[in-house]
């Protein structure tokens, strides 16, 4: 699973951002990290040094003030049953 913090940077003007998409321009390759399921209830911590963008698309610079929301994405083959918890921002 891929959790990601899209930015207003990022975000295709077309969904309210600031990045002009075209066909040399990729928008909304978000920074995020990569978490491992598992069958069992863990907790995960995700530091905002160790989120980086997937490297697809456009380069941005990561502003956390820019942050717009948060987002579980998981691979569309995947089957999965997925709980979240308590979600907190911690220093």
């Amino acid at each position: 699973m891929r959790f990601k913090m899209p930015m207003t940077d990022d975000t295709k003007t077309t969904d309210g951002g600031n990045c002009v998409q075209s066909t040399t321009v990729m928008c909304s390759d978000d920074f995020g990290a990569n978490i491992a399921l598992t069958k069992s209830w863990v907790k995960h911590t995700v530091m905002f040094s160790t989120m980086k963008q997937e490297g697809w698309g456009k380069t941005f610079v990561w502003t956390p003030g820019h942050v717009t929301s948060l987002q579980f994405q998981v691979p569309k083959t995947a089957p999965f049953d997925l709980w979240i918890d308590d979600v907190s921002f911690v220093k």
